[in-house]
């Protein structure tokens, strides 16, 4: 889901048709509330390394 979705959502919920709140206001407490959720909620990768015995590896791409 993108920003744009989620200031739609958000707009709607709010129910903001007067717009209100400026876009910046918006993806502001957007950005605050994610920042929240990601601190209990932390996205946790695993994947497996090939080492050689030392002590230095190569991540992978997506990390």
């Amino acid at each position: 889901m993108s920003l744009i979705d989620f200031r739609t959502k958000t707009r709607r919920l709010m129910q903001d048709e007067a717009g209100k709140l400026k876009t910046e206001e918006t993806d502001s407490f957007i950005l605050e509330a994610l920042s929240y959720f990601s601190k209990d909620y932390p996205q946790i990768q695993v994947a497996d390394i090939a080492g050689d015995g030392g002590y230095q590896y190569d991540l992978p791409a997506d990390w």
